[in-house]
Parts: C-alpha cells; structure tokens; sequence
C-alpha cells in the first residue's frame, strides 16, 4: 500500500484502495474528510455502503481481464459527511503494488461529473506515476532516519546500486556516513512543508528539496520529500553572485579616484561655483558608493543571513539628504516635497535604523511618488510617532495602475515606466521588513500612500 500513500497525498481528489469486490483497504484525507472515516473502517466498508439509492453491490473484479490496462467509471450518488449528498463520479483504474499481497488492488477517484480530470488521474497506468516523475520522490522514518520508499527516478539519478530498505537517508541520498548539517527533520510539525535547496553530495547537483509528514503504516507519520533538480539556475546565481562582486569590486576602483578629484577641486577651487560643484561631485561618489554597497546587502537579506545594525539616527537629516539627492528629478519632473513632523520635540525626531538601509528605504519611496506625481504636484512625507511605532508616510497625487495594486510590492513589477526596473517598491519592503517593520499601501480616489512602519526607538 506504499506506493497507494504516496499517490493518494500527491492527489487533490478523494481516493480509495479497493479489492475486487469493492471493500475499501486505504483511503487519503481528502476521502476521509468527506466521508467521516477513520482506520477501523478499513476492510469493513465497501464503496458501494457509502452510495446512497444503491439497489445491489458492485463488483469490479472485471477490471483485471484488461490486463492492467482497462479503465472504467461508475456513476453514482454518494452520501458525503453531514448527512450531505452530491452527484459523482467513480474512476476506477486496475493498481498493482510491489508486494505479492497487495496485488490485484483498484485505485477509485472521486469526482464531480463536471469537473475537468487531472491528467495524472487519465494515465493508463496510475502505479507507475512516481516513477515517471523526473523528480526524486522518498519517504523517511523520522525516527530512525531509514528509508521506507524511494522512486526509480532517484535510484537511476544517485546510482545507488545496493539495497535501499533500513539503510540511512544520508547514505543513500547524499552518499555521506553521517547525518546531514541541514537536517532539521525532528523541528517539522505535521500539515507544515517545508523547503530548502540543497547540494547534493552523491551526484554533485543543486536540488530543492520539498518536504512534509504524511501519515504512514499503523497511525506513524513518515517524511514525504520531493526533490527537484535546480542545478542549472543554481549555477547561474553562483556565477550571478560571482560577476556582480567583481564589478563592485572594479567599479570603487574608478570610483575612488573620481572623489579624490572632487576633494582636490574642492580645496583648490577659487570661485564658489566651483566648489559647489565639487560638493556634489563628492557627494555623488558617496551615494554611489551607497549603492554598490547596498546591492550586496540586499542579496544577502532575500538569502536571510544578513543582521541590520541598527543605531539612534535623526531622520529630519535623514529626509533632508534624501531630498537633496533627489532635487534634479524633482525640477525635472516640476514636482516639490513638504515635510511633516507631527509629535517631534522641536523638530527633533529620533528614529532606530540602518544608516544606508532605512535612506535607500525612504529614497525609493519618494523617488518612486516623485516620478507618479503629475506636473505641479506634491509630495508629502509625514512622521509621528504612534505608541511604540515610526510612522512615516509618503503620499502623491494619482492612482497606482489596478493591474498591479495586488503585486504592488512584488519583484520587477512595474508599469508606465519606459526605465523601470519594479525594484523600487520590492527593495522597500525588504528593508522595511529587515528592521522588524512593515510597509502598506492604499490608493483610490486620486491619491497613493505608502507607509513604513517601524519599531520605536
């Protein structure tokens, strides 16, 4: 009935186990649920007993004169959990498992009469599903760490050419002698999946492992894991990850020697003029630097292995270089900015962040109003101080496109920017998030409001 478990928690439909006579031998949650059954009913129920209007029993026993081959569907009217009744369909398709015992076995799927059936519920040959997947299915005892199941897929893959059933996961999966660094399995509560990718030390290749507990033999629950093989996109980030440090590498090299520059003139410079050019100059360099730096920050925070430093931070200076960074898009785009700080002692308002982070934060914001904004516009920034909360709000003139309300601050969503890139508002949340924040959004009736949210200081 191995093989039966495994299909039966992949499915999406109520699935039984029968004999030829139709005498119920397993079936999964989703039938369990719908049917108000539980263990004691198996081998003492027939399908048929849960039809409603049903003169006579069934018999499927015709099926195996197919050769394994034939399919048949009965309909019937089934009486469903809570004395509810519903017209369906019966699927019924000849299975035989491994073992001798549980040969000559149906598999039955329920469905309605007008719903469409899952290709996989069309296969000729529903035992063979987990072995034509091209990814590697296994079934672990959590509390021994042997293995009760393991597809052909992943027998041919490891090129595992001794006997699997008692052995260790970590030897026959990974090839190692003992337990796996990134084994976390006795942490993983029942109904949770969880997800991981992972280098795997027999075949050398990247997979992503999916992995959940799954009711197995006499009411114990056993590890299902399905492995995906990601090495090509894996690989990839590598050589992303790779070629984005050697150009920030090569990139300050040019850098330094441009804010070298800038300082000389600076220092050098008669007219006023010239030294508020080298001002800006210098402070060019600093916010690129900024940049190159933060690019780096930001891959290790969707990685999760990055802590923020926090530190007490003016954020009136904050806003205000903020502003001055921003000063030639705002000409450009003939939009202005106005600050309101509500609660602040004599304009002081102390805020707890990350210097570079909470400024790239606050920067895309109001790059990203400035740039929605219409001609004449203005966008307000407002800062209170709610409870133990920071609130600060940016808010503009104009909607946010529908089509993209939903996925606002999802990656590389963006919409009426011939430059955009949709990092903007995907980096925000990141940091926002990374300080132990969050960020909203609302928009309609002529007006859009981003608010970040932050831990008091």
């Amino acid at each position: 009935m191995k093989s039966f478990r495994l299909i039966a928690e992949i499915s999406e439909k109520p699935l039984f186990l029968l004999d030829g006579d139709g005498i119920v031998h397993g079936f999964n949650r989703k039938a369990a649920e719908l049917y108000s059954l539980c263990e004691e009913n198996t081998g003492n129920v027939k399908i048929c007993s849960l039809c409603r209007n049903t003169a006579e029993e069934c018999s499927f026993s015709n099926l195996f004169s197919g050769g394994y081959r034939k399919k048949i569907t009965h309909g019937a009217v089934h009486m469903f959990a809570a004395d509810s009744s519903a017209r369906v369909i019966l699927e019924l398709y000849p299975f035989a498992e491994d073992d001798e015992q549980d040969r000559g076995m149906i598999i039955c799927s329920v469905r309605q009469p007008d719903e469409e059936v899952p290709l996989a519920e069309r296969a000729e040959k529903v035992p063979f599903v987990l072995n034509s997947l091209s990814a590697m299915v296994y079934v672990i005892d959590p509390d021994n760490f042997t293995l009760l199941y393991i597809n052909s897929y992943a027998i041919d893959v490891l090129g595992f050419s001794g006997g699997w059933r008692g052995e260790k996961c970590w030897k026959v999966i990974h090839g190692r002698d003992e337990r796996c660094s990134h084994c976390a399995m006795e942490a993983e509560a029942a109904d949770k999946v969880s997800s991981e990718e992972v280098l795997n030390g027999r075949c050398g290749r990247w997979y992503l492992e999916t992995g959940r507990l799954i009711p197995w033999d006499s009411g114990r629950n056993a590890r299902l894991v399905i492995a995906h093989d990601i090495d090509e996109r894996k690989k990839l980030e590598l050589l992303r990850e790779d070629v984005e440090r050697i150009m920030r590498h090569d990139l300050k090299t040019p850098l330094n020697s441009i804010y070298l520059l800038g300082q000389t003139l600076e220092a050098s410079a008669e007219s006023e003029e010239t030294r508020f050019l080298a001002s800006k100059v210098i402070e060019s360099c600093f916010q690129l630097n900024a940049m190159i730096n933060l690019s780096q920050v930001l891959y290790r925070l969707e990685r999760g292995d990055y802590t923020v430093a926090k530190r007490g931070m003016l954020l009136n200076e904050l806003l205000g270089r903020v502003c001055s960074h921003l000063e030639g898009l705002t000409v450009s785009y003939r939009v202005s900015i106005e600050r309101i700080f509500s609660g602040s002692i004599s304009g002081v308002f102390l805020i707890h962040a990350d210097d570079l982070l909470i400024y790239s934060c606050l920067s895309n914001l109001v790059k990203n109003a400035v740039e929605a904004s219409p001609e004449g516009g203005i966008v307000t920034i407002e800062c209170e101080k709610c409870g133990e909360q920071d609130i600060i709000s940016v808010s503009n003139e104009g909607d946010v496109p529908q089509e993209i309300v939903d996925r606002f601050f999802e990656k590389y969503v963006t919409m009426g920017k011939a430059a955009g890139t949709g990092l903007g508002t995907y980096s925000a949340k990141l940091l926002s998030e990374a300080h132990g924040g969050s960020i909203s959004m609302e928009t309609g009736t002529g007006f859009t409001r981003v608010t970040v949210s932050l831990p008091a200081f």
